[in-house]
Order: C-alpha cells, then sequence, then structure tokens
C-alpha cells in the first residue's frame, strides 16, 4: 500500500511538472503604418510548456491587421526568430520566458505599397 501511495504521488508530481504542448495565440508586439510592417509574437515558459507554433494562423492574424490599415493582404519577412527573453534569478539561470517572433510586410496598399 505504501508502494503505491509513493507510486502515485510520483507520477502526479512528474504530470505537474512535465513539458506539455500548448495551443498559443499569437499577438502584435510591433506595427507601424507608415512602414506597414509588423512583428507578431507569441511567449512561454519553456520549464512548463512546449508550444504549438501555427505560422499559418500568424499569416491570417498578419493580413487581418494589414487590411485594417487599408492593405490587401501580408507577407513574410525572414525566418522566425526564437530567444530568450528572461532568466530565472537562480544560479542556474534557467530560460522561463522564451518568445517567438515573426515579422511581415503589409501589401498593395492605397499608395500601392
Amino acid at each position: 500500500m505504501r508502494f503505491f501511495a509513493l507510486l502515485m504521488a510520483t507520477l502526479l508530481l512528474w504530470a505537474c511538472t512535465a513539458v506539455r504542448p500548448v495551443l498559443m495565440d499569437w499577438m502584435l508586439v510591433d506595427g507601424d503604418r507608415n512602414t506597414a510592417r509588423l512583428t507578431l509574437a507569441i511567449m512561454w515558459n519553456p520549464q512548463h510548456d512546449k508550444p504549438d507554433i501555427d505560422v499559418f494562423q500568424a499569416q491570417l492574424q498578419a493580413a487581418e491587421k494589414c487590411r485594417a490599415w487599408g492593405f490587401q493582404n501580408a507577407e513574410q519577412i525572414g525566418d522566425m526568430e526564437t530567444l530568450c527573453t528572461r532568466k530565472s534569478s537562480g544560479m542556474l539561470g534557467l530560460c522561463i520566458r522564451r518568445e517567438a517572433r515573426l515579422h511581415f510586410q503589409c501589401l498593395n496598399g492605397p499608395s500601392g505599397g
């Protein structure tokens, strides 16, 4: 009985701390209508989450923002960037916030851009 209780406690602890896949929404972190450029990002704690990164969702969201600015569509510029934006204060300095960024250019706007 004691072994069973220890096993259950261990499994519960593992389940609570295991890295799990998470679907995350992109958010606008930078944008300039004059240059017709915008940046979308997702942020997560790599100690707990493994993001399910949906680039197609980012493309749709960027196109929607560009249309709101008077453009017809958006095109991704360059590759996705990933970086650690916050580390723990402990001796190990583990990354506790990671960020993925995508940059977009709005196309076919009022000025022909």
